[in-house]
């Protein structure tokens, strides 16, 4: 009797194991086959449903666009006694000096090599004479020597120029204030991380009020060029997020773009001057410096200086005439730019045996005025004497001509 339930108890154990087997199997099939449906579903999202989407895409991952600058047109004026034409507005191309720290290796030489050619014995009269125009402010306390020797102090609040308080700069002689501005350069490109990026420019005084108000930690105004910036390095990690969501409100950019602002990261770019002498980027390429680049800029030029400056105006920081001709005819000047559109690898470099297409750049005009430069220097020069003399406000003077209504002269003062 215990031999025949034995016997059936194993039987019922065989066939209750067989059952469990038979529903593993069939949960296992049923998974497979609820993901081979997924990845069908998916496959006609991608191919038939966002086709064209994804097509878009991966045409402009093979295809780049570089963009071609137009070159601003001249505005000209004639000189009456030689007949020729001059320049009150043209273009010139002069380099912006800049340091890569994660490339640059030896950032002693560098500092020690850049320092006197930014900061030259004509800087150096300047800032004996007139220590508010000095180019470049030096810290007083620091020697470059000092500096390699002691733990470095960052500055937090650093600008886009080498700039600290100069105290009696004519105490001074030009090789300790070169060996403090070497020092700063020193301390400047030794930064690891980011500590200073510009979020908004010309902000208006409610804005900053209303930003200050939020208190957002590593974020500040400053009042006095009328921005907002922040230093990533004072954001925690833990409110990233929330710092950036609740400055969006105020400066127009999604959370997302705010949020890759504001993250730490690795200094790639220290601004150290632009505007360069030709002679000065001239020495600074013959150095071969690792880490330290030269980037060629176009500006606009002013080769008469202040003459007939009301009636040309100028460009604003984004190349856009402001005021006078610059102003009035500015899509006429400014040109239109061009577009080289090429296939690129899979590392973004153009193939240049592949299909290309280039839309050319068409330059701006060049506008010739009826001014005449000697009368207009003439003018000019009597203007500024008589307000002067008679102690006015301002002054003003138009000459033109009787038979064509031509302006031969037009002068403000001040201008």
């Amino acid at each position: 009797m215990k031999y025949q339930q034995s016997q059936f108890a194993r039987k019922n154990m065989k066939i209750g194991a067989e059952l469990n087997n038979a529903i593993r199997i069939g949960v296992l099939i049923i998974a497979v086959s609820l993901l081979f449906v997924i990845i069908i579903l998916r496959l006609i999202q991608l191919q038939i449903v966002e086709s064209k989407k994804y097509s878009e895409m991966a045409k402009n991952q093979h295809f780049g666009a570089i963009e071609l600058p137009a070159r601003r047109g001249e505005i000209l004026v004639r000189d009456t006694h030689s007949g020729e034409l001059s320049k009150l507005a043209t273009n010139t191309t002069l380099d912006l000096l800049y340091i890569d720290p994660f490339v640059a290796d030896d950032k002693i030489t560098i500092a020690k090599e850049l320092a006197p050619l930014l900061f030259d014995q004509a800087d150096y009269k300047i800032c004996l004479e007139k220590p508010d125009d000095c180019q470049y402010n030096v810290i007083d306390e620091d020697s470059l020597g000092r500096f390699m020797t002691t733990q470095p102090v960052w500055d937090l609040g650093i600008t886009d120029e080498i700039q600290t308080k100069v105290d009696k700069p004519q105490f001074k002689s030009y090789t300790a204030m070169a060996d403090e501005v070497a020092a700063n350069i020193l301390r400047k490109i030794s930064k690891l991380e980011v500590d200073f990026f510009i979020l908004k420019r010309d902000v208006d005084t409610d804005l900053m009020a209303e930003v200050i108000n939020e208190r957002l930690p590593g974020v500040f105004v400053d009042p006095k060029r009328f921005m907002i910036y922040a230093d990533p390095t004072l954001i925690p990690e833990t409110r990233l997020t929330e710092v950036a969501t609740r400055l969006s409100k105020f400066l127009g950019e999604t959370p997302t773009e705010l949020e890759g602002q504001l993250s730490r990261r690795k200094v790639r770019y220290v601004f150290l001057k632009n505007k360069l002498d030709p002679e000065v980027s001239r020495h600074i390429r013959e150095l071969d410096l690792r880490g330290v680049v030269l980037l060629p800029e176009h500006w606009r030029f002013y080769p008469e200086n202040s003459l007939a400056a009301n009636v040309v105006g100028f460009l604003n920081r984004d190349n856009i005439g402001q005021y006078g001709v610059e102003g009035y005819f500015n899509v006429e000047l400014e040109g239109k730019k061009g577009t080289i559109y090429a296939e690129s690898d899979p590392f973004g470099r153009q193939i240049t045996v592949g299909e290309s297409k280039i839309v050319n750049a068409v330059d701006g005009d060049t506008i010739v005025l009826t001014i005449d430069r000697i009368v207009q220097k003439k003018v000019e020069d009597v203007l500024k004497e008589a307000v002067e003399r008679f102690r006015a406000d301002n002054g003003q003077v138009i000459i033109m001509d009787p038979f064509t209504g031509a302006v031969i002269a037009m002068a403000n003062y001040p201008s």
